[in-house]
């Protein structure tokens, strides 16, 4: 199953901005060593989102991501995966000191880098999340009030961030079979936390703002029912304000809605990764007592 192109364009307008970033500061590194690394994790990032529309292992997660109406939650379930997904195993495969590494960075030299880079997505969220291609109709409302879902997300990038240095190096030091058992456990925890979020009491899918019925007067002409011209017009300003409030009020009880929904995602997230990667036999029995069998349906 493949999603439209569409479900990937708020995720690619920030993921773009910050890699522009990444390479700004790769580019300004001293240590010829810590540049060719941060190059490289950058190219293999970009390998790991060219796989996303076609992945087998990537179906389940699909289906799940489909469900998503509005742009704003396509990009939490697009940033999820990467952090969470794509990044420990791009790490794993670029372990400092280890590999094509053996020669250097240090690991103390590249969590240095990766932790740096923490300042880049903040700031990236902050100002990309005005776009109307990444929050889609919450876009306008982020230009009036600072909304607490991209500060939710913000936090949560951050954190997750942190255990995926953790899981990198844990995936780094497995054997290939264990590594395989331990990526399809971890592309399960991550179908697991959206599947179980999403079938949450959410109210993700409204047409439009509730309870604005549009008023007599703007389907009678003007010029019959009130001749007089600013009165009119004052009536056509009233009809936008009424529109701008409604939207203001729908805007702000669905971003509260959907920065639980970003919380509730990120809980899942780290408790679920962590025991696919850390704790396979705890993770497996949970997977059981769930009744699911995601290999058989892939």
């Amino acid at each position: 199953m493949r999603l439209d192109p569409e479900y990937f364009t708020p995720f690619d307008e920030i993921y773009d901005a910050v890699t522009d970033r990444i390479r700004e500061r790769a580019s300004k590194l001293p240590v010829p060593v810590e540049t060719a690394w941060l190059n490289q994790i950058v190219v293999d990032f970009k390998s790991e989102r060219n796989r996303w529309p076609d992945s087998a292992q990537l179906v389940l997660y699909r289906r799940q991501w489909k469900r998503l109406r509005f742009r704003v939650v396509r990009l939490v379930a697009a940033v999820y995966l990467h952090v969470s997904y794509d990044l420990p195993r791009v790490l794993a495969d670029n372990w400092p000191a280890k590999g094509i590494w053996s020669g250097g960075p240090s690991e103390p030299q590249v969590e240095r880098l990766y932790f740096d880079l923490r300042s880049i997505f903040s700031d990236i969220f902050s100002t990309r999340a005005r776009r109307l291609q990444v929050t889609g109709i919450f876009a306008p409302m982020l230009w009036i009030v600072p909304l607490a879902l991209i500060s939710n997300l913000r936090h949560w990038v951050s954190h997750l961030r942190e255990a995926t240095w953790r899981h990198g190096r844990t995936l780094s030091d497995l054997s290939p079979a264990d590594r395989d058992y331990a990526e399809r456990r971890m592309i399960e925890a991550m179908t697991l936390a959206l599947g179980e979020v999403s079938n949450l009491p959410w109210r993700f899918i409204l047409p439009d703002p509730p309870n604005l019925v549009m008023p007599v007067f703007a389907v009678v002409p003007a010029v019959v029912v009130v001749p007089d011209a600013v009165i009119a017009s004052l009536l056509v300003v009233a009809f936008i304000l009424l529109c701008a409030a409604g939207y203001i009020s729908w805007a702000l009880r669905g971003a509260d809605e959907i920065s639980r929904f970003v919380d509730e995602f990120g809980l899942r997230v780290e408790r679920y990764m962590d025991l696919a990667v850390n704790h396979p036999e705890t993770f497996e029995a949970m997977i059981r007592a769930t009744g699911r069998d995601f290999q058989a349906r892939i």
